[in-house]
């Protein structure tokens, strides 16, 4: 299943890397008409036909030739991708843990009373 941030990705990738010509020649490839499409520029066009593609179930056959296309671009951006997605991983399997940390340890605290020092406060964590 394609997500919204994996067509962010893929919207960034292509108006990165492909310019109209090339938009052109994507839409023929996938039988849409590239003078149709709403938007403007190489941004607007590579909306649309992600869109375009997106309506009619043709996202696999988007994704396939923009990675025959530019193999280097599409191998760097997907790499780049699950990087993020590994970082962003261990860090919230950081945070669970850290949390699940700090509740065991509230829970261990004894729950009595804890007298003030002799002419000092008391702090209780």
């Amino acid at each position: 299943m394609v997500n919204e941030e994996n067509l962010i990705k893929l919207r960034e990738l292509m108006a990165a890397e492909f310019g109209e010509d090339d938009l052109r020649q994507l839409c023929r490839d996938l039988d849409l008409d590239f003078e149709t499409l709403p938007g403007l520029g190489v941004f607007g066009k590579t909306r649309s036909i992600i869109e375009s593609t997106r309506r009619r179930n043709q996202l696999p056959v988007l994704l396939a030739r923009v990675r025959e296309l530019r193999p280097a671009a599409y191998a760097a951006a997907a790499s780049a991708y699950q990087s993020e997605r590994r970082n962003a991983w261990i860090a919230g399997g950081s945070a669970l843990v850290l949390g699940v940390g700090a509740t065991v340890l509230w829970l261990l605290v004894p729950s009595s009373a804890v007298e003030p020092a002799p002419g000092g406060l008391a702090v209780r964590f």
